[in-house]
């Protein structure tokens, strides 16, 4: 109870915030077994929870549940690294919202370093001044911009690639 109270009250909970107890609850859980279980059953049990457990085997050798993770920017991230220098920033805009895990998995899929944004107009502002030529952006967000920064001017916004969530823009300004 000492463990699970303080991890209750946090706002964000991670499995591998608690995986370290795991042991010691089994090893708590199998001293009560131990008592409570005469030993005909526990020869018993042990057979049964052996047999599950080569079934639980064999089913995830045949069907693995794999998740694959960042989908988005594994996709976008060599895009704008193929259409930034090494030393050129990149823009993230994540629905208004400080999306660090986002932010996170462009850095390591991308090998750049990123600004991250939470204000639209900042994110107009930033191409319009040179600051920033690409940018990767919520699929909504991106409509948005690209209608904003269309109205009666001859920049040019090239859609360089989409996920399924997020897509990477990249802004020319028009020659002087």
């Amino acid at each position: 109870l000492c463990v699970i109270a303080p991890f209750s009250f946090v706002a964000i909970k991670y499995l591998r915030y608690i995986l370290a107890v795991f042991p010691a609850f089994a090893i708590l859980a199998a001293c009560v077994l131990d008592d409570w279980i005469p030993l005909r059953r526990k020869i018993q049990s042990f057979a049964v929870l052996y047999a599950l457990g080569a079934v639980f085997v064999i089913y995830a050798a045949l069907f693995p549940m794999t998740l694959l993770r960042a989908t988005d920017m594994r996709q976008l991230a060599p895009v704008a690294n193929a259409h930034t220098s090494p030393q050129e920033r990149l823009l993230l805009y994540s629905s208004g919202a400080q999306d660090w895990g986002v932010r996170n998995q462009l850095l390591w899929y991308g090998n750049r370093y990123t600004d991250l944004s939470t204000d639209l107009a900042d994110v107009r502002s930033r191409l319009e001044s040179g600051r920033n030529t690409v940018v990767v952006i919520d699929k909504e967000a991106a409509g948005r911009l690209q209608a904003a920064l269309a109205e009666g001017k001859t920049e040019r916004i090239t859609v360089l690639a989409q996920s399924e969530n997020f897509t990477c823009l990249k802004y020319s300004a028009p020659p002087v």
